[in-house]
């Protein structure tokens, strides 16, 4: 039996891999991408506050 992303595909260039660990199939995502399918964007900040640099990864998923 398939597993969702060898039946459904990742958008966005990513690509169904099988995880030894936990053997099951996920997306990896390409640079920029996140989410079960890959189908949500990654925005990274940088932020200056009180003297440390902060990255702070957001997505719209």
């Amino acid at each position: 039996m398939k597993h969702d992303c060898q039946l459904t595909g990742c958008l966005n260039a990513g690509s169904c891999t099988f995880v030894e660990e936990s053997k099951v199939f996920k997306c990896k995502c390409e640079e920029g991408w996140c989410g079960n399918y890959c189908g949500g964007k990654l925005f990274i900040f940088l932020l200056w506050e009180e003297g440390l640099l902060m990255m702070m990864k957001l997505s719209n998923i």
